[in-house]
C-alpha cells in the first residue's frame, strides 16, 4: 500500500511537529511558573528594585559572585562558562527580560536552577541582597531596552 501523504507533506508536517516542540518548550518561560510554598507572592519591594543604590550594591555583588558565570557585563559570558554543565543567562537580553518576573529573578537566587550549573544563594545572602541583586540583574536588561511593566 502507497503512502497517501506525498512525500514533501510528511517532511512539512515534520517541520510543524518540530516547530509545535519548540513553541510548547518556550510556553514553559518563567512567567507564571508555579513557585514552591513560600515563592507563591512573595512582596516585591518595586521602590527597591527602582533605586538606583540598590542596583549598585546588586551590581556589587553580582561582581563578586556572579560574573565568573554571567560575566563582567551580565551577557552570559564569563571567564568560566565554557567548564559549566549548562550556558549561563545573558541577562541583557530583551527576550531573556520578558520571560521573567522580579519574582523569578528573586526565586531563583535563592534556590537556584535544577538541572542547570545556577547554584542557590539563599543562605549565603541576606534577603536584602538577594532584592539589590534582582534590583541590578533586571536593570541590565531594563537600561538597555526600557523599564519591563509588572507582570
Amino acid at each position: 500500500m502507497s503512502n497517501p501523504y506525498p512525500r514533501h507533506h510528511a517532511r512539512s508536517v515534520g517541520g510543524l511537529f518540530g516547530i509545535g516542540l519548540l513553541l510548547l518548550a518556550l510556553s514553559g518561560c518563567d512567567k507564571g511558573r508555579e513557585f514552591p510554598a513560600g515563592y507563591q507572592s512573595p512582596p516585591v519591594p518595586y521602590e527597591r528594585l527602582a533605586s538606583k543604590a540598590s542596583q549598585q550594591t546588586g551590581r556589587q555583588l553580582f561582581e563578586l559572585h556572579c560574573s565568573q558565570c554571567h560575566g563582567e557585563n551580565a551577557d552570559g559570558k564569563g571567564t568560566i562558562r565554557r567548564s559549566l554543565s549548562s550556558k549561563p543567562v545573558d541577562f541583557t537580553s530583551l527576550e531573556w527580560r520578558q520571560q521573567v518576573t522580579p519574582e523569578w529573578v528573586y526565586y531563583v537566587i535563592l534556590e537556584g536552577r535544577k538541572h542547570t550549573a545556577m547554584a542557590g544563594w539563599g543562605t549565603k545572602l541576606p534577603d536584602e541582597a538577594s532584592w539589590d541583586l534582582t534590583a541590578f540583574v533586571l536593570s541590565v536588561t531594563d537600561g538597555r531596552h526600557g523599564p519591563q511593566p509588572p507582570s
